[in-house]
C-alpha cells in the first residue's frame, strides 16, 4: 500500500483533505504537541509508506514548516524542514491519525545512549542527518533531564547539542545550548556561559532563542551572581521582564509559562500576591492547553506558597498536593522535595509526629553528622526540612537541638544562622523562657534576608516576650512595626473574602497585643481604637468599598468557566449525597472529589478577584478620635459593652456620651472558655442547671460594668473569642433575673462594622417587596437521608410548624408587597432571584452546618429540575448575592454559628449576609424545637411591625419583646426556647415601614 498527501497550505491541519485518511483528532493538536508551537504552517509534504499492516500504517512525512510571529513586520519565517512520521490506524473504512512522532527526537535520542567512539563513528558516518532539527531536539532532552534531575545526562545533551549547532551554522541553536550548559556548570562559568548565550541571540533576532537567553540569564542571576541586594533584584527584573516581551511573540509556549513561573516567584518573594495571581493564572492556562506538566507543576508550587503565605494553609495544601501529584507522574526531580515541603508544612500545622516520619528519612548524615546523601533538591528545600525538624524538637523541648537544625537549616538555604530563630521562639515562650524567646526573635530581626511576613511573625514574638517581661514601650514599639508591615500584605492579599478574612485574623492579632500594650500604658481609648482597626476588616472594607471581582466586571468566558466549576461542584455534591443514602462504597472517594472541585472553584474565583481591575481602598483608619465620634452615633440609652479576651485578664471596654471606660476582670482564658462551654452545653440541653451556670457568667461578664450599664436600655455587644457563643440575654444576675428583662441586646463584630451598616443602610433605597417567606421546601429524599445518617443524625423532616409560621407572619405585612413561597415553590433559583428585591427576608427551613468549612454551610431549599441548582444556599454562594434587605430572620437551627475569627467574628451564614448587603440578621444559636420557634418568630413579628416608639432600636426591642413574650409561657420559659435568637447589626427600622 502507499499513501500521499499532497499540500499547499497556509490554514489550520484539521481542515486538510482526508485522502486516504481521515482522522478523528485534528492534525494540528498533534503537530503542536510533538513540535511544542502553538502556530504553524506546512507548505509542502511529501509522504512515502514505511511499514505497511492490515490495521496500521506507518508513514514518513518531510514537512516543510514556518513559524509566524505575532509582532513581526513580516508574516512568517524562513522555511524548515522537519521530518514526521505519521501513525495511521484503521478505524472502519477509513483511517485515523493515531500518532505523530519527530524523527530528529528519536535521532538524538539514539545519539545520547551512545558513548565515546561508537558515538563519533555514527556521526561520521551519516552527516547527512545533522541538521537544525536534530540540534533543537537535543536541547529538548537536556531541558528533560534537568527537570528529572539527570545533570550529567542533560550536560552530556547540551555539549552535544552545542557540537551540531555549531557545525550546521544553527546560531540559535547554540545559544540554546550555551544557555541549558549554564544548569550545570560550576559557579565560575555559570555567568559566562549565559553571558555568551545572551550575545548570540542577539544576532538571530529570533523570539524564542532572545527569549530563552534571557531568561536562563536571570536565572543564573538568582542562582550565583553575587551582587548587592538592590542591584541584584533589578538586575533579574531586567532579564524577566524582557523574557516576557519576547515570549509574548515566541513560538514555542514553554518557555513564556517559564517566564511566568519566574515573575509569579518574586511576585511572592515580595508580597505582591495580586501580582503574583496574575501571572500563575496566566500561566497554568497555558501550560494546562499545551500539556506542559513541568511548567503547571511549578505553578501549582508558587501558588500554594501564595495560600500558605497568607495563611490559608487548607487551598495552600490543596495546591501543594496537585503539584505532588504531577510530580510523581512525570518522576520529576522535584518530587521528593515536595514530599519534603510537606513534612515542613505538618510541622506548621502542629501535627509534628506526621511531619517527623515524613521528614527524618530525606535527613541522612555520616558518622561526622554531616548531610550526605538525599534525594531533595538542595539549598532552600533541604533547608526548610531542616527547620521542621527543629521546630519538633523544639516541641519536645529539645531545644538545643532545636537550635542546631534551625541554625544548620538556615544556613543551607542561604541564610544567615540566625535568621529563622523567631521560629522557635513560641514553643520557649509556651515553656514560660520569656527571655529566651526575646533572644531568638531579636536575632532573627537584626539579619536580612526574611520576607515581609517571617518579620512580622519575628515582630509578634518580640512584642508578646517584652509583654510578658513588663518591658512595655519596646513591646509597643515593634507591634506598630508588625502593624505595618501586616497593613501592606492585606493591601496586596489576592483571594476573596475568605482570603481576606484569614489574612485579617493574623492582622487582627497584632492589634490585639498593641491594645494589651497600649493598656499598659493606661490609654483605653487609644487601646479600643487599636482593638476597633483589627476587628470586622473585611465587612468594614466591603461596606464602605465594595466588593472587587464581581460578576459585573469579568466577562462571558470567565462567567462560563465559574459556572462550569459550580456545575461540578453540585454534580458530584449530589452523587455524593445520593451514594451516602444508598450506604455505598464510593464515599471516600467522591468525598475526595467534592473537595477537589470546591478547591478548584475556590482557586478560580480568587483569580478573579485578583484580576479584577479595583484594588483595595484605603481602609478608614479608626483612631481615638474617631472612637469618640462612634460613641455619638449609638443611639440614646445604649451602652456599647466591647469584649477583649486577654490570656489572663478579660478586658471589658465601655462607649456611650460619657466617652470610654474600661473595666478588667482577673480570668484565666481557660478558664472563661470551660464556663462558656458548660453554659452553652446545659442552654442546648434544656438542662435545669442552666440558671447556675448563667450566674457564673454574669459574674464575670456583666457585674463588673453593672454600674455602667444601669440606665442604658439596650446593650450593643461586640464579643470576643469563645464570647460569640455566649447568649447574654440568658445571664443571670443576683435577683434571679435574665439579662433581657432589664435590656435589650444586639450584636455587632466591632463599633465600626455596627457603624458602616447604619451609614450603608441610609444610602439604600427601600426594596419593593417587604416580605420574602421561604417555608418548608421539598427535599430531596436522597438528600433527607444523607443528613440522617451523615451530618450527626441530623434529622431533615418536614416543617409543618414552619407553614403555620410564615402564615401567621404574612398576615402582617402587606398581602399585595409579600410573597411566600413553600414546598415544591421554595426553590433555590426563584429564592435568589425573589431576595434582590426583598426588603425582609425570613428562613423556615433547615440549615446544616460545616465545622470543617464553614462557607459551605448551607440553608435547605427545594430543588429545581429545570436548573442547575442543587437545592442548597451555601454560605459562600450567599456572600456573592447583592441584597438590599432590612432584615434576614434565619429561623432555623444553629444560623449564628461558624468558625470564630480573631478579627472577623463569626464567620458562617449571618457573616455572609452581611458580606451581601444585608444590614441585620435574626439568627439562633443552637437546635430548637419547632413549634417554640414558630411561637418566636410570629411574636418577633408582630412587634416588628407595630409602630415603633424607638425606631433606632426597634429591632433588638422586637427580639426581646418575643424574648419576654417565650419567657412568661410555662411551656417555653426555659432560655432553650427563646436564648438562642440574637439579633447582629443595625437594630433600627425605616420611619417610614
Amino acid at each position: 500500500m502507499r499513501a500521499f498527501l499532497a499540500l499547499a497550505y497556509d490554514g489550520r491541519f484539521d481542515e486538510l483533505p482526508k485522502a486516504p485518511a481521515a482522522s478523528t483528532e485534528p492534525f494540528e493538536r498533534q503537530v503542536r504537541h510533538v513540535l511544542r508551537v502553538r502556530c504553524i504552517r506546512a507548505e509542502h509534504v511529501a509522504i512515502a509508506t514505511l511499514d505497511e499492516r492490515p490495521e496500521r500504517v506507518t508513514l514518513h512525512a518531510d514537512v516543510a514548516m514556518s513559524k509566524r510571529d505575532p509582532l513581526a513586520s513580516s508574516a512568517w519565517s524562513p522555511v524548515e524542514i522537519v521530518p514526521l512520521r505519521f501513525v495511521l490506524a484503521r478505524q472502519g473504512d477509513t483511517w485515523r491519525v493515531a500518532e505523530v512522532q519527530n524523527r530528529d527526537d528519536e535521532h538524538a535520542e539514539a545519539l545520547l545512549q551512545l558513548r565515546g567512539e561508537e558515538r563519533e563513528r555514527r556521526l561520521r558516518e551519516r552527516p547527512d542527518r545533522l541538521s537544525k532539527g536534530l540540534s533543537r531536539a537535543l536541547y529538548a532532552r537536556t531541558l528533560t533531564h534537568l527537570n528529572s534531575g539527570a545533570f550529567k545526562d542533560a550536560a552530556d545533551a547540551s555539549a552535544l547539542a552545542l557540537r551540531v549547532a555549531r557545525e550546521v551554522g544553527d546560531r540559535g541553536g547554540e545559544a540554546l545550548a550555551l544557555g541549558a550548559a549554564t544548569y550545570t556548570a560550576t559557579p565560575e562559568k555559570m555567568a559566562t556561559l549565559s553571558e555568551e548565550s545572551l550575545a548570540i541571540a542577539h544576532t538571530t533576532g529570533d523570539p524564542d532563542v532572545l527569549a530563552r537567553a534571557w531568561y536562563d540569564r536571570g536565572r543564573t542571576i538568582v542562582t550565583f551572581v553575587h551582587l548587592a541586594p538592590a542591584a541584584r533584584g533589578a538586575a533579574i527584573q531586567e532579564c524577566y521582564r524582557a523574557a516576557r516581551r519576547l515570549a509574548a511573540r515566541a513560538e514555542d509556549p514553554a518557555i513564556l509559562i517559564r517566564v511566568l513561573y519566574s515573575l509569579a516567584n518574586m511576585a511572592v518573594h515580595h508580597a505582591d500576591y495580586l501580582g503574583a495571581r496574575l501571572h500563575i493564572d496566566e500561566g497554568a492556562a497555558l501550560a494546562r492547553e499545551v500539556g506542559d506538566g513541568t511548567g503547571e507543576m511549578g505553578l501549582e508550587m508558587v501558588l500554594s506558597t501564595v495560600y500558605l503565605h497568607q495563611g490559608d494553609i487548607e487551598r495552600g495544601l490543596f495546591h501543594h498536593t496537585r503539584a505532588s501529584d504531577l510530580a510523581g507522574k512525570m518522576k520529576a526531580y522535584a518530587y521528593p522535595t515536595l514530599l519534603v515541603r510537606s513534612g515542613t508544612l505538618l510541622a506548621d500545622l502542629g501535627r509534628y509526629d506526621e511531619a517527623r516520619a515524613r521528614l527524618a528519612p530525606m535527613v541522612m548524615r555520616d558518622q561526622n553528622g554531616v548531610i550526605v546523601t538525599t534525594n531533595v533538591m538542595p539549598g532552600r528545600h533541604m533547608g526548610n526540612a531542616l527547620r521542621g525538624l527543629a521546630m519538633i524538637e523544639a516541641n519536645r523541648g529539645n531545644f538545643a537541638e532545636a537550635e542546631c537544625l534551625n541554625r544548620e537549616g538556615a544556613a543551607i538555604g542561604g541564610s544567615h544562622p540566625d535568621a529563622h530563630m523567631y521560629e522557635l521562639a513560641p514553643h520557649y515562650a509556651r515553656r514560660g523562657n520569656d527571655a529566651g524567646a526575646l533572644a531568638l526573635a531579636l536575632a532573627s530581626l537584626a539579619r536580612d534576608g526574611l520576607m515581609e511576613h517571617q518579620r512580622a511573625h519575628a515582630l509578634i514574638s518580640a512584642g508578646r516576650a517584652y509583654q510578658s517581661l513588663g518591658i512595655i514601650d519596646r513591646g509597643l514599639a515593634v507591634a506598630y512595626e508588625a502593624i505595618e508591615i501586616r497593613e501592606a500584605l492585606d493591601a496586596r492579599t489576592a483571594g476573596d473574602e475568605r482570603q481576606q478574612a484569614i489574612a485579617a485574623n493574623a492582622t487582627s492579632a497584632i492589634y490585639e497585643l498593641a491594645a494589651e500594650l497600649t493598656l499598659a500604658r493606661g490609654s483605653a481609648v487609644e487601646a479600643l481604637a487599636l482593638l476597633e482597626r483589627g476587628r470586622a476588616r473585611v465587612q468594614t472594607d466591603i461596606l464602605e468599598n465594595g466588593r472587587p471581582g464581581s460578576s459585573a466586571e469579568v466577562d462571558a468566558a470567565v462567567r462560563e468557566q465559574q459556572a462550569a466549576l459550580d456545575r461540578e461542584v453540585t454534580l458530584v455534591r449530589t452523587q455524593l449525597d445520593r451514594a451516602q443514602a444508598a450506604g455505598g462504597n464510593t464515599t471516600i472517594e467522591l468525598t475526595e472529589r467534592l473537595n477537589r472541585a470546591r478547591a478548584a472553584r475556590a482557586s478560580f474565583l480568587d483569580g478573579v478577584r485578583a484580576r479584577s481591575e479595583r484594588q483595595h481602598a484605603v481602609r478608614r483608619q479608626i483612631d481615638a478620635a474617631g472612637v469618640l465620634r462612634l460613641a455619638e452615633r449609638l443611639p440614646s440609652r445604649t451602652v456599647a459593652v466591647e469584649y477583649f479576651v486577654g490570656e489572663h485578664e478579660l478586658y471589658i471596654f465601655l462607649l456611650d456620651e460619657k466617652g470610654v471606660r474600661v473595666r478588667t476582670k482577673r480570668v484565666e482564658r481557660k478558664v472563661l472558655e470551660e464556663r462558656v462551654s458548660v453554659f452553652l452545653e446545659r442552654l442546648a440541653n434544656s438542662d435545669l442547671r442552666v440558671e447556675a451556670a448563667g450566674r457564673e457568667l454574669h459574674a464575670l461578664l456583666i457585674e463588673p460594668i453593672e454600674r455602667d450599664i444601669a440606665g442604658a436600655d439596650a446593650l450593643l455587644i461586640v464579643p470576643d473569642d469563645s464570647l460569640w457563643s455566649v447568649s447574654f440575654a440568658a445571664l443571670v444576675d443576683r435577683r434571679e433575673r435574665f439579662l433581657v428583662e432589664s435590656k435589650a441586646i444586639f450584636y455587632a463584630p466591632s463599633m465600626t462594622a455596627w457603624s458602616s451598616i447604619a451609614d450603608a443602610r441610609k444610602r439604600a433605597e427601600s426594596p419593593p417587596v417587604s416580605l420574602l417567606a421561604i417555608a418548608n421546601p421539598t427535599l430531596d429524599p436522597a438528600a433527607g437521608k444523607v443528613a440522617a445518617s451523615f451530618y450527626r443524625n441530623a434529622t431533615l423532616g418536614p416543617l409543618p410548624d414552619a407553614e403555620h409560621e410564615v402564615d401567621a407572619v404574612r398576615t402582617l405585612y402587606d398581602p399585595r408587597q409579600s410573597l411566600v413561597l413553600k414546598r415544591d415553590q421554595a426553590t433555590e433559583a426563584r429564592t435568589k432571584a425573589a431576595l434582590r428585591n426583598a426588603s425582609v427576608a425570613h428562613f423556615a427551613t433547615h440549615a446544616i452546618l460545616d465545622d470543617a468549612n464553614p462557607t459551605y454551610s448551607r440553608l435547605m431549599l427545594a430543588r429545581d429540575s429545570d436548573t442547575a441548582e442543587d437545592g442548597w444556599l451555601e454560605s459562600w454562594e450567599v456572600a456573592r448575592l447583592d441584597l438590599n434587605a432590612d432584615l434576614v430572620v434565619l429561623s432555623a437551627c444553629e444560623t449564628a454559628r461558624g468558625r470564630v475569627g480573631g478579627g472577623e467574628g463569626v464567620v458562617g451564614l449571618s457573616w455572609s449576609f452581611f458580606l451581601a448587603g444585608a444590614s441585620s440578621t435574626l439568627a439562633t444559636q443552637w437546635k430548637v424545637a419547632s413549634d417554640s420557634t414558630a411561637g418566636f418568630m410570629i411574636a418577633f413579628h408582630r412587634t416588628l411591625r407595630a409602630p415603633a416608639t424607638n425606631p433606632a432600636l426597634h429591632k433588638a426591642q422586637a427580639v426581646r419583646e418575643a424574648q419576654l413574650h417565650c419567657i412568661r409561657d410555662k411551656r417555653t420559659s426555659h432560655p432553650f426556647h427563646w436564648a438562642p435568637f440574637v439579633l447582629l447589626g443595625d437594630p433600627s427600622v425605616r420611619t417610614d415601614d
